[in-house]
């Protein structure tokens, strides 16, 4: 037994010495003396230190690709090499010296220039936003935009400066001085513009709703739903969206969330709202440019019964009901007979709801509480048990035609939140509010101090939304969007499918042309636990901006291929509008190139885009200050525009606002990011002439 181990040993001793240099005490001796070295040692005897790794900056040939350790891979791509190819090893510590211009622990980034002189990030290409197409620079899960131009193996490898508000430069290191208007050369004021954005978004599914041509919606998942109802179900109806303003000193401001159904005047709020006055004041117009004559079934509503449908100058198959079918469906609680308040809260019923005479609005009351004394409808009546009043009210009814109402009441004044409520916001499958039920009041109750309940029950015995319960509300969204019936295929209903906040800018502190508004509809952090704010955008498909300043809408002159010697002609232009397959885009073209759109297009001139700014562009008011406030109503002025007659009629000569450093009156201290006036001039940004009286 001795023996044996005494062999055993002297068999190990005689391998361990044929490796070499016994593999420098950083390795292990394998078979056929072979050493393994220890992660961080390199060569055959484990001797020197090896450097990190990283996707090399160059091509690799392929002599170079067999030498390592992707020998097969293709020609042409970048394998992997010690310190990226863009630094030397020292093998006595194992860390790259890297060559000027290249950092990390492999070499693998490029250095941003000066640090950015302290006054920016050092941010990879592929984490910068493209302004144009509202992605990652190099593409990412949307469209891999460069890929052409620029391989994007290097999207985490190349660095550039993203500097801060006020500077700018390659480094960073200038700062950056205020602009302004030459008040000197402004000629003729009334031939130069400011800037004009249009923000448009895709709301909803978009694919052909008869796509098996058997006139009768289709229903491809077999929920009972049409496919192109669904993005208008009350528990989707509501996406967001938000725009990011660039000022003049390079500060990116991101508004609050704003909703596809909100209204111009919302929208300008959240734009003038910005911190820092980054914007002092922006006009914010309507519109929903497929709600017109270019539909893709069936005949437009004929709403004033000419027989000839609401496709005139001015009008719309919907008979511009797109603006306020939100407000209808959701916030409304205008009435002018107690029957539109039941239809509006109907879990309340009759005689528990009242239109107010004076207010024109619903008001939740009960037979109980009827004006005696004040003091008997409470003690002896039992009023207000299960809601709290606000005041006396009274309904429109005068049975006896002695001149004056019947009664009055003790109630409650509904206002949009119960309105909201009452419409259920909620799924099928949201067990929190579907709950089983016997009548509505089994339904979660909207607040303490209100009857009113979310949603309604349903004849299956679930609560469940007004839409699936009934009574539909008029001129609601849900009404716009649901067929009359299986086979009558209608032409409004994707009307509302495409919406349009036109912005324009006429503020001192914004001359010139502006960058692009970044519009974001793919947060995908927006609706996660613990997101702030948390928000729905998923069922916003698209979100275009254009610029459709007044001369936007010409290009120059081109030759005309429709004469015989192809004279000189002006090349006006329009905003073309084009909807695909759950896709949206708008530019400015020529209305004949304006072509090979897969569901719906058109082209829309000056004057077309007013005459839809006319009819779309509303807002929610109250009348207030009187003898009786009025309930909110949505109205339209139908005498909004964007453009002057003098705009339309000028616009092959117009040009946009020139804004120059310092009015171009003054020398920038790029240093201070303070501007020396010459003498006559004086502002920040030199834009004032000085006068002496």
């Amino acid at each position: 037994m001795k023996l044996q181990l005494i062999v055993v040993a002297a068999s190990v001793g005689a391998a361990s010495a044929f490796c070499p240099s016994y593999c420098s005490g950083h390795g292990e001796c394998q078979e056929n003396d072979i050493c393994e070295c220890f992660p961080g040692f390199g060569e055959a005897d484990c001797s020197v230190r090896t450097c990190p790794s990283g996707l090399s900056w160059v091509v690799g040939t392929s002599s170079e690709l067999s030498d390592l350790p992707t020998p097969n891979g293709p020609i042409g791509k970048h394998p992997y090499t010690e310190c990226s190819s863009r630094g030397t090893c020292d093998r006595a510590t194992g860390e790259c010296e890297c060559f000027p211009g290249y950092t990390g622990k492999a070499c693998r980034r490029s250095a941003c220039p000066n640090d950015c002189s302290g006054h920016g990030l050092c941010v990879a290409d592929g984490d910068i936003r493209s302004v144009l197409d509202g992605v990652n620079y190099y593409g990412g899960d949307d469209d891999f935009i460069l890929s052409a131009q620029k391989q994007y193996w290097n999207a985490k490898m190349s660095h550039q400066c993203v500097c801060d508000q006020q500077y700018t430069g390659y480094d960073c290191s200038t700062r950056i001085c205020p602009v302004g208007l030459d008040p000197s050369t402004s000629c003729d004021d009334d031939a130069t513009y400011s800037d004009i954005q249009a923000v448009s978004l895709l709301f909803g599914a978009n694919t052909e709703t008869d796509s098996d041509a058997d006139t009768e919606h289709d229903d491809l998942d077999s929920d009972g739903v049409y496919d192109h109802v669904e993005a208008y179900l009350p528990e989707n109806i509501e996406q967001f969206f938000t725009l990011t303003f660039t000022s003049q000193f390079n500060a990116q401001y991101e508004t609050p969330p704003i909703s596809y159904w909100d209204t111009a005047a919302t929208v300008q709020q959240a734009l003038v709202s910005l911190p820092n006055f980054a914007i002092g004041d922006v006009q914010v117009y309507k519109l929903y440019p497929r709600d017109q004559a270019s539909v893709d079934f069936g005949t437009p509503v004929d709403a004033d019964s000419d027989g000839l449908g609401d496709a005139g100058l001015g009008e719309s198959p919907n008979g511009g009901r797109c603006a306020a079918a939100y407000f209808e469906e959701y916030q409304s609680t205008l009435c002018s007979t107690t029957a539109e308040c039941v239809t509006k809260f109907p879990s309340l019923g009759d005689g528990n709801v009242i239109c107010d005479v004076d207010i024109q609005a619903c008001v939740e009351t009960n037979s109980d509480c009827e004006y005696i004394d004040g003091v008997d409808e409470f003690t002896l009546n039992n009023c207000a048990l299960n809601f709290e009043i606000d005041g006396l009210y009274r309904p429109n009814e005068d049975t006896d035609s002695d001149g004056t109402v019947d009664a009055y009441y003790w109630g409650h004044r509904l206002t949009s939140f119960e309105r909201n409520c009452q419409a259920g916001k909620f799924s099928s499958t949201d067990t929190k509010y579907a709950l089983p039920c016997t009548t509505d009041a089994d339904c979660v109750p909207c607040a303490g101090w209100t009857q009113v309940t979310n949603g309604l029950c349903s004849t299956d015995g679930v609560c469940a939304s007004q839409y699936e319960v009934g009574p539909s509300i008029d001129n609601s969204i849900s009404e716009i969007v649901t067929p009359l019936d299986n086979t009558n295929v209608d032409g409004n209903q994707l009307g509302c499918s495409v919406a349009t906040f036109v912005i324009k800018f006429s503020d001192s502190s914004t001359p010139g042309v502006q960058s692009d508004l970044q519009c974001t509809i793919s947060n995908t952090d927006a609706d996660e636990p613990g997101a702030s704010p948390m928000y729905r955008s998923a069922g916003l498909h698209a979100c275009e901006v254009t610029h459709i300043g007044v001369p936007a809408f010409t290009d120059g002159k081109i030759q005309d291929p429709n004469t015989a010697g192809e004279s000189t002609i002006n090349n006006e232009l329009e905003l073309c509008v084009q909807v695909g397959d759950d896709t949206l885009t708008t530019s400015m073209l020529a209305a004949a190139d304006c072509t090979g759109a897969t569901i719906w297009q058109d082209a829309l001139s000056m004057t077309e885009i007013n005459n839809r700014v006319a009819l779309d562009n509303g807002n929610v008011q109250s009348v207030e200050g009187g003898e009786y406030p009025l309930s909110p109503s949505f109205v339209v002025s139908g005498t909004d525009e964007i453009y002057t007659s003098d705009e339309i009629d000028n616009k092959l000569s117009a040009t946009y606002d020139v804004a120059m450093p310092c009015s171009n009156k003054g020398a920038c201290d790029y240093s201070t990011g303070i501007c020396q006036c010459q003498s006559g001039y004086t502002g920040s940004a030199c834009q004032t002439v000085v006068t002496y009286v």
